[in-house]
């Protein structure tokens, strides 16, 4: 499928997904199908919006376009969250059930308009086709087996740390991801517009060092407001991204290699 129908598909998927959720739900393990629905259109979307993002950037702007689009994503973000407190504080549990309506009409609004988009281009970046390996292209591999190892310990560990060990409240753990997030729409951009300016290699570089000063401080420093602000900043350092996503675009053998081996 061109990547203009997959956009279509992981939107459909997960406006499925979520309406389930909310309505459909009666068990746990139906509950779990709902999930898994809704996952699998997520997850899959993450492909899509890195290959469109590419689509419509311009020459040499591609970690700008990039970089918009994902801090265009964490306002998204920002104003979902704060709709579902403001619904469940405001009406209670019977309205809270109804957010899960508003994002699956959310979701089909994206389908729609992902329909909409002009089909010229297609051929730059297409979907549909299997893994492609390449020995060329073994360090974005090698950078990704390293960022999902990095990102899958972290995320488990450390607000294990900082709930077991210095007791953060689950009010405090979602003030630093909405301060996370909030940061990211300008910080994404930012870091977008620098992969454009300095290049992948010095942002990979600069990233490796960045890790390497938030572990070292969650292992040797017990001074929460520094480990708060080391929480936050690894988060914001998951835009990365962008730049593994530029590299793969600047060493492809062909555009159509893109979508399958970000996938």
């Amino acid at each position: 499928l061109p990547v203009r129908q997959w956009a279509v598909l992981t939107s459909l998927l997960t406006a499925a997904g979520v309406a389930g959720l909310g309505f459909l739900s009666p068990s746990y393990h139906g509950m779990l199908v709902w999930m898994l629905l809704w996952s699998t259109g997520s997850h899959l979307f993450m492909t899509v919006e890195s290959v469109m993002g590419l689509r419509f950037a311009r020459e040499g702007g591609h970690g700008r376009r990039l970089g918009q689009i994902s801090g265009v994503t964490n306002l998204a973000a920002i104003a979902g969250a704060g709709f579902v407190w403001a619904a469940a504080k405001a009406a209670g549990p019977e309205l809270y059930r109804w957010s899960f309506a508003a994002a699956a009409l959310a979701s089909l609004a994206a389908a729609f308009l992902f329909s909409r988009v002009g089909s010229g281009g297609e051929a730059s970046a297409p979907g549909g086709k299997r893994f492609v390996f390449r020995w060329g292209y073994r360090w974005y591999y090698l950078l990704n087996i390293l960022f999902g190892a990095r990102k899958q310990i972290f995320l488990t560990f450390a607000p294990w740390v900082l709930v077991t060990v210095y007791g953060a409240t689950p009010s405090l753990m979602a003030a630093l991801a909405l301060t996370a997030a909030a940061a990211g729409v300008v910080f994404r951009q930012a870091f977008g517009a620098l992969v454009d300016r300095i290049g992948e290699r010095r942002m990979f570089i600069a990233d490796a060092l960045i890790l390497l000063g938030i572990c070292a401080g969650f292992v040797f420093s017990a001074f929460q407001p520094l480990l708060y602000f080391l929480f936050i900043l690894d988060n914001l350092m998951f835009a990365t991204r962008i730049a593994r996503t530029t590299y793969l675009n600047r060493i492809v053998e062909e555009k159509s290699h893109i979508a399958p081996t970000i996938s």
